[in-house]
């Protein structure tokens, strides 16, 4: 269900849009700036200041987005988590996510193809492999980003600048929000250091920022087709988890 703005009268001459059919709201271009202001924070937090506190602190960052974004009005059909949203997630994110699975399958037993997915910040040990796969990816990444993204900012967007641009903003941010970690895997031994041939962390974060902005768009788009944030999630999750396997089986992780 598409979001239905109402203007909410401030003062004299001034209109704050919010949402109707909960309750006043929080005005949207204020809910909007906080999001904002969350996510800076909680990036900062993943990268800079309390890496080791990953998952935590994108499980607790998720509750405070999903409550600011109850807060200025939306419903759970707004963020893609209305009635049904699980069984329209396994339908539309389904099939393309196990398509994405079965490709890197087989390009981990291509030789020529193989040596590409290497990533020398992959754990050796099968335990910690697995933790970062069931665990780190699941709740630290996916979860976060797809509530973010596409679920509150796609949400919160949608009514004050129109679906278009709504998924062009969200995925902007999206990009934007890989700045810090793309820098990060430019330094070490990664896919994206061996693309750019030594180019760089500067020519990193530009392409990081397109590319996952790119993608940010696509997953916006299966988002609002599915009206599930389960599709896009799935997708997302195959993306990371899967990568993770087959860079780990180009490794040979001991036990």
């Amino acid at each position: 269900m598409l979001v239905e703005a109402a203007v909410q009268r401030s003062g004299p001459g001034q209109h704050v849009p919010t949402v109707a059919g909960y309750g006043d709201g929080v005005g949207l271009p204020a809910a909007t700036a906080l999001v904002l202001v969350l996510l800076a924070l909680v990036n900062l937090c993943n990268n800079r200041w309390l890496p080791r506190a990953y998952v935590v602190t994108s499980v607790v960052g998720s509750a405070g987005l999903l409550a600011l974004a109850r807060g200025a009005g939306l419903g759970w059909e707004d963020l893609g988590l209305g009635p049904g949203w699980v069984p329209r997630g396994l339908l539309w994110g389904g099939p393309p996510a196990l398509a994405l699975l079965v490709g890197l399958r087989v390009a981990v037993g291509r030789p020529g193809v193989s040596g590409r997915l290497r990533d020398d910040r992959v754990a050796r040990s099968r335990g910690s492999v697995l933790y970062q796969v069931l665990v780190w990816v699941p709740l630290g990444t996916v979860l976060l980003e797809e509530v973010a993204f596409r679920g509150v900012l796609l949400g919160l967007l949608e009514p004050q600048v129109g679906t278009l641009w709504a998924v062009m903003l969200s995925a902007l941010a999206f990009g934007l929000w890989h700045v810090l970690p793309t820098a990060a895997a430019a330094r070490a031994d990664t896919v994206v250091a061996r693309a750019l041939g030594g180019r760089g962390p500067g020519w990193a974060v530009v392409g990081g920022v397109l590319l996952t902005a790119a993608v940010g768009t696509g997953l916006a788009g299966l988002r609002l087709v599915a009206a599930s944030l389960l599709a896009p999630a799935l997708l997302h999750l195959a993306s990371n988890s899967g990568g993770y396997l087959a860079a780990a089986a180009v490794r040979r992780p001991e036990r």
